[in-house]
This record gives C-alpha cells, sequence and structure tokens, in this order.
C-alpha cells in the first residue's frame, strides 16, 4: 500500500471517530439534560395541575 493511501486511511479513521465520540459525548449530555428537566420542571407541575383537578 502507498503512503498516500495510508494517510488518506489514517485521517479517515481518525474523523470518523471523532464524529462518532462527538456523537455520543452529545446523546449523553442530551439524556441527562432531558432527565434533570423531567425530574426539577416537568413533573412537580404535572404533580401540581393532577392535585389542582382532584
Amino acid at each position: 500500500m502507498r503512503l498516500k493511501t495510508k494517510v488518506v486511511l489514517i485521517i479517515s479513521s481518525l474523523l470518523l471517530c471523532v464524529s462518532i465520540v462527538g456523537s455520543l459525548i452529545n446523546y449523553v449530555k442530551s439524556v441527562d439534560a432531558t432527565q434533570e428537566q423531567l425530574l426539577h420542571t416537568s413533573l412537580p407541575l404535572s404533580v401540581d395541575n393532577i392535585y389542582t383537578e382532584i
């Protein structure tokens, strides 16, 4: 395999790995933020609304 081909493959795989890791980090942060919002905002408001209806 030529050196140019090896360099292109290495750079391509590094870019792919960085993209995958970035996506996974973003996914985990989004899930955590959504859970925090549910616990601290949405669920207490829903409980208050249900309590008022009862």
